[in-house]
């Protein structure tokens, strides 16, 4: 794959392209597609914002477009939606530590540590019916199985 050598017209003129497309342009959503573009805009004007308002676009809507996309996801999951994911991902045998699960889940994560889904993630995990004691302890086992392991590869 060749190097995009990126120019501040070049940015621009991305910029301009992808919103004239129909494209959302918030960051996030541009940074799945070119992640180069949104650093070289950041490098160059100092911000993505700064760049869309160089570009000639109104950054209110492009802020209210990410705002109504991440309030569309939290809104999807009820608490009875949350608790089934966590079921669902115990049954499957996967860690529901929190740092695992905000690692592979966020939005899950996030969204049950809201005040108004379960305040926390042991809160979260302990109304699905599962001990959380035992969560931490097995992900401490597995932790210590990992280091055991990196040990004896050095010695």
């Amino acid at each position: 794959m060749s190097k995009r050598i990126w120019s501040a017209e070049r940015i621009l003129e991305e910029i301009r392209r992808l919103h004239a497309s129909g494209s959302e342009i918030t960051q996030s959503k541009v940074e799945t597609i070119d992640s180069r573009l949104t650093s070289a805009a950041v490098r160059y004007f100092g911000s993505w914002r700064a760049a869309v308002v160089s570009a000639g676009i109104d950054y209110r809507g492009v802020a209210e477009t990410g705002r109504k996309r991440r309030s569309e996801k939290m809104t999807k999951w009820s608490k009875d939606s949350i608790l089934q994911q966590i079921r669902d991902l115990n049954l499957r045998g996967e860690d529901l530590s929190s740092s695992v699960v905000r690692r592979k889940h966020l939005a899950l994560y996030a969204t049950a540590r809201r005040p108004e889904h379960f305040g926390s993630w042991s809160q979260a995990v302990t109304a699905a019916g599962i001990d959380y004691g035992r969560v931490r302890q097995g992900s401490q086992e597995r932790r210590r199985e990992a280091g055991d392991w990196k040990r004896r590869l050095l010695a």
